[in-house]
């Protein structure tokens, strides 16, 4: 694991001068009329227009945010509105050999950076990207975790169910394994959106779009007293706080975090996301079909749900190498 460093001023100046010392007379022509931070407002109300989900407009701005921080730290001054390609090849090396973080971080941030680029040429604000000719690689998917089965059960033998807030999470949790929905999608999940007798929930996933994901047997009696639970209250969110109050994303991440903790789990990220990788793990061990698995998780590509068949069908060859028909019969005679 990269360890993040501490920057000293001493060692913060100089890397200031490093990058001051490669500025050229092109910032002098840089427009005034419209502001970094007035053209990442356009943009965000762009993304806006189009229908992007809450969860992404959440990722520009924090994203964009953090180039805007790591700018200032390097440069000691507010971003241009233009980017040029030194503030990024700059904003790579900052981040990886300064700051030492990883290098997906770097390109999850450079995703969003782009983005903005493009629409400021799309929106004749600007004239040349300077992404045109930098690729920016793809996140790997080598480092899916999933719960193990001993995990799940210590795990879900966390929550205290003799209280209202114990039973909400382990209902909580039971839903991520039971349907692989989103973190999100969950806290947007509303009562009108749960079909008892068809076995569905109504998703709003992150293009916008419906769509049904089915719920088991299991799950249907932990809802029903879940809501017997919560009770009539003004709001029609599904989960609350004992205050009545929608769930924050970064409060129900903190309770698995404390879950994890209390079930000695220290090589497994406990999260909702873990959960979902889990549900999709389970799923193609089953022997389960792939394009249902792509509409049940909301994907708009087979790429991710290619990416769980890759990393676990290993697991379903070892199970058939066990219970394959012809060793089972070549024991009888």
């Amino acid at each position: 694991m990269t360890k993040r460093r501490t920057l000293s001023p001493e060692m913060l100046e100089n890397v200031r001068k490093e990058y001051r010392a490669k500025a050229t007379l092109e910032d002098a022509k840089l427009s005034k009329d419209i502001t970094f931070d007035e053209a990442v407002e356009a943009f965000i109300v762009d993304r806006k227009r189009k229908g992007c989900s809450q969860g992404t407009i959440d990722y520009y701005e924090q994203h964009l945010s953090t180039y805007k921080k790591r700018y200032i730290q390097m440069y000691d001054e507010h971003p241009p509105r233009r980017i040029l390609r030194r503030h990024i090849d700059d904003f790579i090396h900052f981040g990886t050999k300064v700051l030492g973080n990883k290098k997906s971080s770097i390109h999850t941030s450079l995703r969003a950076v782009k983005a903005y680029c493009t629409f400021l040429v799309k929106s004749d604000i600007e004239d040349v990207n300077p992404f045109d000719k930098i690729p920016i690689p793809k996140d790997r998917h080598k480092e899916i975790e999933t719960f193990s089965d001993k995990q799940l059960a210590t795990l879900l033998r966390m929550p205290n169910l003799e209280t209202f807030v114990g039973f909400r999470d382990f209902v909580m949790i039971q839903t991520f394994l039971d349907t692989g929905i989103r973190l999100t999608e969950l806290l947007a999940l509303e009562l009108d959106d749960i079909y008892f007798s068809d076995k569905y929930l109504a998703i709003r996933g992150k293009n916008g779009r419906v769509r049904h994901v089915p719920f088991s047997e299991e799950l249907q009696p932990l809802i029903r007293k879940w809501l017997r639970i919560r009770g009539d209250v003004e709001t029609e969110v599904v989960f609350i706080t004992e205050f009545n109050k929608p769930l924050k994303k970064r409060s129900v991440q903190n309770r698995f975090e404390k879950y994890g903790k209390m079930a000695g789990i220290t090589n497994v990220r406990v999260s909702p996301h873990t959960c979902r990788h889990t549900f999709a793990k389970m799923y193609v061990k089953s022997g389960g079909n792939i394009f249902a698995l792509q509409d049940i998780l909301g994907h708009q590509t087979l790429d991710m749900v290619r990416v769980y068949v890759n990393l676990f069908s290993g697991e379903l060859y070892n199970d058939h190498r066990k219970r394959n028909p012809l060793k089972q019969l070549r024991d009888i005679y």
